[in-house]
């Protein structure tokens, strides 16, 4: 008896799941139809795979591979097909293809983040061109991001950065400066007779003090007095926090550094290490700044895992253009210093660190310390944290630019009625619409949405109750909060 109702039992939760999977399926297929002339796959800031279909059928050609999907965020999944026979009711032939993919790949479901797409490309009018075109799945998709992930992000960010100007001899610096290498650090760094292993500018570091008079009595012909924070020299490891010369609430430590090594009268830079990297070919972020002309710009950036090729067109369009751009400050934010999931507050989650803009160098180590701090972790971000932060540091500023993810969520979403100032929104990572958090902030603080060829200012359509195509999606506006729409 016990034998019998187990198979029943099993029976029924096999029924209510297929049940389950026909509903989820038939939503999609009726709410997430975008029409474009022809599919593109796209690889910028993550991993894609194609599973291709024959024309008409819906079997897969080759599932190599698709175990890699099994383990990792899943950020879209497309379901590409033609338009063609344009009369014909194509909706049981995809519903079957979804059938296909959910065997194959069963968690595909579980990630409520995932974005689910039905793609109807138009231009195949003909039989001949429609079997020509993609048909399939595509999915987007990040692995675990790992410690190398990291620093091959980091080995990106490094290799786009111009080299630093040399530091004029015979001159000495008043204002704050930032390294063009790494500091070679060791156990002990202040107070012994091992002070000259320790290098900062790619100099050989004399002297550190609180007191300026005591780094100056030790100044000779082409040495440099740099004035840097204790929070800077605690970063940069020129001081370990626990030096009893050193008043670490002061406004600033003075340094003193070597004069560096001449070669016909001209001071040695010596070279940066720079991994060579496959540069990313996605002009976004530049595209959108040179297009829209910002003003006095404030950047908030996010530089969880993967964003490094659009933070890197940050650090290129500051090289490219030095003289012409208008950056004021920059804000990054990492959601929360490698914090626990758990252990993101809404409100308070951290991992965000401005700097006034001084220099290219100075932008490119900001980012990386603030990459070396944390990496997200899970796909919601702290986006709206971030923008108030930026606000009450810094005041001296027009437009405020948000650099985003367009795949991840935002996870405080319910501060954006906190943001004073209208934001415009640099959408990276999807050219078919952006998650409709973005879409919120732009309507609720009357800013704006911008990707790599459009510009998207009027949300008029969402505040009568319609619906707002951008990019292929549709957008209703439902409580306060942008959602897709369900046509």
């Amino acid at each position: 008896m016990k034998s019998k109702l187990f198979i029943v039992l099993v029976a029924l939760s096999s029924y209510c799941s297929a049940q389950n999977s026909n509903s989820f399926i038939d939503s999609i297929l009726q709410h997430r139809i975008i029409k474009i002339p022809e599919y593109k796959q796209q690889f910028i800031a993550y991993e894609s795979k194609l599973f291709t279909m024959p024309f008409g059928k819906s079997e897969f050609n080759d599932t190599t591979g698709i175990f890699l999907l099994h383990d990792a965020d899943i950020l879209s999944i497309n379901l590409v097909f033609t338009d063609f026979p344009a009369n014909l009711n194509l909706k049981p032939l995809n519903k079957q293809r979804f059938i296909q993919l959910i065997k194959y790949l069963p968690s595909s479901t579980i990630n409520p983040y995932t974005k689910w797409q039905v793609i109807r490309q138009m231009n195949g009018s003909t039989q001949q061109t429609a079997k020509g075109m993609l048909h399939g799945f595509v999915i987007n998709y990040r692995k675990k991001f790992t410690k190398e992930d990291t620093n091959k992000e980091l080995d990106y960010i490094r290799f786009v950065t111009p080299d630093a100007e040399p530091i004029k001899l015979d001159e000495v610096v008043e204002e704050q400066q930032k390294p063009r290498g790494k500091v070679r650090y060791w156990e002990i760094i202040h107070g012994t007779s091992r002070k000259d292993e320790i290098t900062f500018l790619d100099r050989t570091l004399k002297e550190i003090h609180h007191d300026k008079k005591v780094v100056e009595a030790k100044f000779k012909k082409g040495d440099s007095i740099i004035a840097i924070t204790p929070l800077n020299a605690y970063r940069n490891k020129l001081i370990t926090g626990k030096e009893q010369n050193i008043n670490l609430k002061a406004d600033s430590l003075f340094v003193l550094l070597d004069v560096l090594p001449l070669v016909d009268n001209r001071p040695i830079i010596p070279v940066r290490n720079k991994v060579p990297v496959v540069i990313k070919k996605d002009s976004t972020v530049i595209n959108c700044i040179r297009r829209n002309k910002f003003k006095n710009i404030l950047v908030v950036a996010d530089v969880t895992s993967s964003m490094s090729p659009y933070n890197a067109q940050i650090i290129q369009w500051l090289g490219i253009e030095s003289q012409k751009n208008n950056l004021q400050a920059m804000v990054c934010f990492n959601d929360g210093d490698g914090k626990q999931i758990e252990q993101k507050v809404i409100s308070s989650t951290g991992g965000i660190y401005g700097e006034v803009y001084k220099n290219t160098n100075q932008i490119e180590e900001l980012i990386e310390q603030v990459m070396q701090k944390g990496s997200g972790g899970d796909s919601p971000e702290n986006d709206c944290e971030a923008l108030i932060k930026a606000i009450e540091l810094f005041s001296n500023y027009d437009d405020i630019v948000l650099v985003a993810d367009s795949w991840a969520p935002v996870r405080d979403i319910s501060l954006v009625n906190k943001i004073s100032k209208p934001i415009k929104i640099i959408i990276c990572g999807n050219e078919l619409g952006p998650h409709p958090d973005y879409v919120t902030i732009a309507l609720q603080t009357n800013g704006s949405l911008h990707f790599s060829d459009e510009d998207v200012s009027d949300f008029s359509a969402l505040k009568q109750s319609k619906i707002l195509n951008i990019k292929g999606t549709n957008y209703l506006l439902k409580d306060g909060k942008v959602i897709y729409a369900l046509q």
